[in-house]
């Protein structure tokens, strides 16, 4: 039970793990936060020449954001529904693909 010196120990025990995990938990947001500010940098400073290559399936959900970006098209959704986008506006505008 919670008065006995066990009880107690496992209940300090619990609470340091749960503000543990709320630091972590927190920490772990604003590093997202962080690289998310430090993309939008990027892609504001890559301008809206910026040339891409390899097959889009490859691409991670960060870079498939990148061309959506530059593509002036929707960015949010999961990696299928962004790769379907970016094919579609694709086949809308031919003259945007190359193959070289």
């Amino acid at each position: 039970w919670l008065t006995s010196a066990e009880g107690l120990q496992e209940c300090d025990a619990q609470d340091m793990a749960r503000e543990a995990k709320a630091k972590k938990e927190t920490e772990a947001a604003a590093w997202n936060i962080s690289k998310q500010a430090n993309r939008i940098t990027w892609q504001a400073a890559q301008g809206s020449n910026v040339h891409f290559s390899g097959t889009l399936s490859t691409k991670s959900k960060e870079d498939l954001i990148d061309i959506a970006n530059q593509l002036k098209i929707e960015t949010v959704g999961t990696k299928l529904e962004l790769l379907k986008a970016i094919r579609t506006h694709f086949d809308a505008h031919i003259e945007l693909k190359c193959s070289t």
